[in-house]
Parts: C-alpha cells; sequence; structure tokens
C-alpha cells in the first residue's frame, strides 16, 4: 500500500476515497423527501433509485448554472425593545 502511496496516480485515488458522501444523504432524505423504496425487487429499486439520483444530480444542476435565483437569506427581524417605564415622584 506505501508503495501504490507514492505514486501520483496512486495519490489521486486515495483522495477521491476521503470524499464525504454524507451531505448527499441527508440531501436525498431531507430535501427531496426520499426515506424508503416504493418498489420491490433489485431492477425496479434500481429504477427507482437511479430517478432520486437523476433529481438530486439536476437540483444540483441549477444551483450550479443560477446562482442568483437561490433564495435570498432573510435578516432576522430586530429584538423588540421592553417598554420603558416612567415612575413619577408622587409629592
Amino acid at each position: 500500500m506505501e508503495q501504490k502511496l507514492r505514486t501520483p496516480e496512486g495519490r489521486l485515488r486515495y483522495l477521491r476515497r476521503q470524499a464525504s458522501v454524507e451531505p448527499v444523504v441527508g440531501i436525498t432524505k431531507k430535501v427531496l423527501g426520499f426515506e424508503q423504496f416504493s418498489l420491490r425487487g433489485l431492477q425496479k429499486v434500481s429504477l427507482e433509485w437511479n430517478l432520486v439520483c437523476a433529481a438530486y444530480n439536476l437540483k444540483r444542476l441549477h444551483q450550479l448554472l443560477n446562482p442568483a435565483h437561490q433564495k435570498p437569506k432573510t435578516p432576522k427581524p430586530p429584538k423588540p425593545t421592553p417598554p420603558v417605564l416612567v415612575q413619577y415622584a408622587s409629592g
């Protein structure tokens, strides 16, 4: 293994293994709403997964091609100031 990592090709291959797939899974579950397969059988499940992947890729491609159309972050409303109580001196 050490000898493979010494070559430039081996380093590039090893770097690809370090990529994280968790954001993709999170977006698939939360944003696309895909929690479980609806169909049965390996061939049908493969087809369904390919559709989910295509939806994710189209969503990602749209974001990359149209960065100006992303939702602007709404500023948080200012915190209300507490009412000022004036106390008059009795006299």
